[in-house]
């Protein structure tokens, strides 16, 4: 029996026919719905792949903070004691000794004084267990240059320090005009006279009326001394001082603040506001801290106004310790001693030196190990690290809440930190 065929014309108008009807309800509805599972998913991944990203974007910024920060603190700690002394009370070539009339911050003048948590306290750092350290460093911070001297002489109750011109120091930072900057009122002056020993006077101006003349003001004390027609005054600056060289000192001290409400001057800083506007901060940065770095006046013992700076933010733990030449044999070979980071022996060593024993004291100091800790702006986490086989010590997490719900991840720099200036000293 044969099968019966369809005209092609009846098949065209069935195919025309099927695509009119398009898809049944049923499939529409399934195809919806399979859509808005898919749609759900790249969203949700989107969001959370979003949210992976903020966080890791935020510890990557504390760590460049970090390194940054830390950087700017390495050398400043390596520089300490440049064209200064390291402990102006013990250093034999000190010529014009400390006295009585001396201001105080001139009296303790040396490369490093460390004051285990000197920083001051906040809820959230004492909180969790932090208590940082404050430093001071010394040293010629302004410049690396040495200025030859024309003449020393006394004048209206101080002394004048006048400076030669024709030298490759003054071509170099720029003529006469730039001294006052480097020169400031409130720093130190050490001039180095041709036996080698130092003088120390406080700057209390500059001069630069006659710029082929230029000369540094300094108060009546601390004084140099001057070798007499007698040569009573074996230590001292023979004649004009004419190959005698100047250098300026800088006192500089890093700690851990909030500059919201307790700067080096008091109360808040105006020039930080910015960091504490509440509308642009994240949460709990009413409270947060820096790393701050402010430049001390020698003569009043004040700090120097426009001095303070934010090295690093968010900075919540700060660190030092030291390793000493605790003794020398005769043949010169020193005993090292190290001091981790909160040894109760550090004072001793690198504390105010007009009160450290003999034989102490940061001209013994060879290296300054710097520990520097920086959080991240928000907290990302629920718990602490639970320590565990295989987990270092250290601060990994902070806590930003009283209840210990918010945890902020913190990212530590540590380094030994030689101190060149102090290689060689063995007094």
């Amino acid at each position: 029996m044969t099968r019966p065929t369809t005209h092609p014309r009846q098949r065209s108008k069935a195919a025309r026919r099927r695509r009119r009807l398009g898809f049944t309800l049923t499939e529409l509805m399934v195809a919806v719905t399979g859509g808005m599972f898919v749609t759900v998913a790249v969203f949700g991944l989107a969001r959370h792949g979003s949210r992976f990203f903020q966080r890791e974007a935020r510890i990557a910024s504390a760590t460049m903070t970090n390194m940054i920060g830390f950087e700017r603190l390495r050398a400043d700690v390596a520089r300490a004691g440049h064209l200064s002394t390291p402990n102006v009370q013990r250093d034999p070539f000190v010529c014009s000794k400390p006295q009585g009339t001396w201001p105080l911050e001139a009296t303790r003048l040396a490369a490093v004084r460390i004051v285990p948590g000197g920083s001051t306290d906040r809820p959230p750092l004492t909180a969790n267990g932090l208590d940082p350290d404050q430093i001071f460093l010394s040293g010629s911070y302004s410049t690396a240059e040495q200025f030859p001297v024309r003449d020393v002489a006394p004048s209206g109750g101080g002394f004048n320090v006048w400076l030669k011109v024709e030298s490759g120091a003054m071509a170099r930072i720029g003529g006469p005009t730039q001294l006052a900057q480097i020169f400031a009122a409130g720093r130190m002056l050490r001039v180095l006279d041709t036996q080698g020993n130092q003088h120390f006077g406080s700057i209390t101006g500059v001069d630069t009326t006659n710029p082929l003349q230029p000369f540094i003001t300094l108060a009546s004390a601390p004084a140099p001394i001057f070798r007499d027609n007698a040569g009573t005054n074996a230590c001292g600056i023979i004649a004009q001082c004419g190959e005698c060289v100047a250098s300026v000192i800088n006192l500089i001290k890093y700690d851990v603040r909030n500059l919201n409400d307790d700067s080096n001057f008091g109360g808040a800083n105006a020039n930080w506001a910015p960091l504490y506007n509440a509308a642009a901060t994240g949460p709990f940065d009413d409270d947060r801290t820096e790393l701050v770095r402010v430049e001390i006046d020698t003569s009043t013992g004040a700090f120097m106004a426009g001095t303070e700076e934010v090295v690093a933010e968010y900075a919540v733990d700060l660190g030092f310790g030291i390793t000493v030449a605790s003794a020398v044999s005769p043949n010169g070979d020193p005993t090292l001693l190290h001091l981790a980071d909160g040894n109760g022996q550090i004072p001793a060593w690198v504390g105010d030196v007009t009160t450290l024993g003999v034989g102490f004291g940061p001209q013994r100091v060879r290296t300054v190990t710097t520990r520097l800790s920086i959080r991240s702006r928000e907290a990302d986490r629920r718990a602490n690290i639970t320590p565990a086989p295989g987990i270092g010590p250290g601060l990994y997490r902070m806590s930003l809440d009283a209840a210990a719900t918010q945890w902020a991840r913190v990212r530590t720099i540590q380094a030994e930190i030689a101190l060149h200036n102090n290689w060689q000293e063995q007094w």
